[in-house]
């Protein structure tokens, strides 16, 4: 090929433009292509670019780079490459099982907002749209972003609320789980050997600690019993009952409102072997969630037994052997921030 009075030798074959792509990106790497082969001035790469766009399109009088791109897309094959990636759009599909592989979500995410590129499509809504379509319906990373739509309202905040759902785990009955205390970023625990100097006199449930110990460790149970492994065919959904169960101890959060707290009276928290105690069913609620939903690891809940105690901590402390614990309880009032706690899981148990 013969280019401005010098021979030049190629190390590959140019891509010739004939419709099946998008101009923009074609140019581009023509342009690499041009450098790599000292192949530096504009007018002579224009030149070249002119010689490898099928005559079908005639870019003969454009003196510009712009205004080639610009003749190829006012031809009527440039419309149909676009429609031929709407569609890819519409028919593309995430893989949910590689979401947990950083390089597939990567590949996921760049392919379709390449693809988003090379349809022109820039409306953002639209994007939306798709997006939504490429996620499966019943995913978590669908529910998530589906549940703060309205707080999403340009690309980067959409990829902002994919990344948080990739944090969101099921729980499932037999999961190992912690509650953080969403007031004060502590943790709720038990040790069977500290317990209530009255009252019960069982081991008492407190919090403690803004980072995870053995003893902050549940598990949780849709049975009266502490299932033998984790069961991910069994998501524990809102509004249905299950045990809370400490995972060294084996025993169950029981809410009983015939003994009082230290601090402020209300029911005391402890655990318990008892089988079989109705108030030692439990169930989670959510107000941006409803009974539909199973429970996600990092959703902000409340809980409640059968009773309708609710399950409570604030910064009130007792004394206990010498020791200082933040208190948990249980009352039956208004529900308020004191009553929220972070549900994590805790794949590896400790």
């Amino acid at each position: 090929m013969f280019m401005s009075n010098k021979l030049c030798f190629f190390t590959m074959e140019p891509e010739i433009y004939n419709g099946t792509g998008h101009p923009e990106v074609w140019l581009n790497k023509l342009k690499s292509f041009c450098y790599q082969n000292n192949i530096t001035i504009d007018e002579n790469i224009l030149k070249f670019c002119k010689t490898l766009i099928h005559p079908s399109i005639n870019v003969s009088e454009a003196n510009s780079f712009n205004e080639i791109i610009n003749i190829i897309k006012s031809d009527i094959s440039f419309e149909s490459y676009k429609n031929s990636v709407k569609r890819k759009l519409k028919r593309l599909k995430f893989d949910n099982d590689k979401f947990k592989n950083e390089e597939e979500i990567l590949k996921n995410l760049n392919n379709f907002q390449q693809l988003c590129y090379e349809a022109e499509i820039n409306e953002f809504e639209e994007q939306k749209r798709l997006f939504m379509n490429a996620l499966s319906t019943f995913s978590i990373q669908h529910r998530f972003i589906y549940d703060n739509l309205n707080n999403i309202n340009s690309m980067k905040e959409l990829l902002k609320y994919f990344d948080q759902s990739l944090l969101k785990e099921k729980i499932n009955n037999g999961s190992c789980i912690a509650l953080k205390h969403v007031a004060t970023g502590k943790y709720l625990s038990c040790c069977d050997d500290i317990k209530y100097q009255k009252g019960s006199k069982c081991p008492i449930v407190f919090v403690e600690q803004t980072f995870l110990v053995l003893n902050s460790i549940w598990v949780i149970s849709t049975a009266d019993k502490l299932p033998d492994k984790p069961s991910e065919s069994e998501p524990v959904f809102y509004g249905n009952t299950f045990y809370l169960f400490h995972k060294t101890t084996g025993k169950k959060v029981d809410i009983d409102q015939s003994y009082k707290s230290p601090v402020t009276q209300n029911a005391e928290v402890s655990i318990t072997s008892f089988k079989n105690e109705t108030r030692c069913q439990l169930m989670a609620t959510n107000s941006a969630k409803n009974n539909n939903d199973c429970m996600l690891s990092k959703d902000i809940i409340t809980l409640k037994n059968s009773g309708n105690y609710i399950l409570r901590s604030h910064e009130f402390t007792f004394t206990n052997d010498n020791k200082t614990y933040q208190e948990v309880v249980g009352h039956n009032e208004r529900i308020g921030g004191n009553d929220e706690w972070c549900i994590e899981l805790v794949e590896d148990g400790i």
